[in-house]
């Protein structure tokens, strides 16, 4: 019977030891962790007049991690309706030209900025006469308004992709 309660008793300290141990581990290991937008940053003006462009700073402020731009080449700007947060038409490419297709992914170094800039236009393509074989683009101001300038990115090699948005207006 003695030996039972010394081998229970013992059972009982290495367990106690044991848990103690684990939960001080727990502690220790556990890092904070950053969302995204801790490290990838868009600045513009707040206010645009017609006739200037806009340029969109992006900066990845991380000092180790590079950030992955989604569709780097393509301008994603959104106006405010009384519907929603509505594309404004930006065109990649010139009516009727046969540019390749914008690369998916751009790569931001870490620590480092890359300029973004817009005309304040609206684009698209207009009819085709008999005079021309392929339409012309057209534009005009976007118009007075409350706009966002969209960024997707990712952190971790395109499996999650994030938005960042910078709002600004239109005089």
């Amino acid at each position: 019977m003695m030996k039972f309660v010394f081998f229970k008793s013992l059972f009982l300290a290495f367990l106690g030891l044991f848990v103690s141990c684990s939960s001080t581990q727990q502690k220790t290991i556990q890092s904070k962790s950053y969302a995204p937008s801790d490290f990838v940053t868009v600045q513009c003006e707040d206010n645009y007049e017609k006739g200037e462009k806009a340029t969109f700073i992006i900066k990845n402020k991380s000092k180790v991690k590079d950030v992955l731009l989604f569709q780097p080449k393509k301008i994603l700007v959104e106006k405010q309706t009384e519907k929603g947060w509505e594309r404004v038409n930006i065109r990649y490419c010139p009516c009727g030209a046969s540019c390749p297709p914008p690369p998916e992914w751009g790569i931001l170094k870490s620590q480092s900025t890359k300029e973004v800039r817009w005309d304040l236009n609206e684009e698209w393509c207009g009819e085709i006469n008999s005079n021309q074989k392929v339409p012309e683009t057209e534009e005009k101001y976007a118009g007075a308004g409350t706009f966002r300038f969209v960024l997707r990115y990712s952190m971790d090699k395109g499996k999650e992709i994030s938005t960042n948005y910078r709002t600004f207006e239109l005089k």
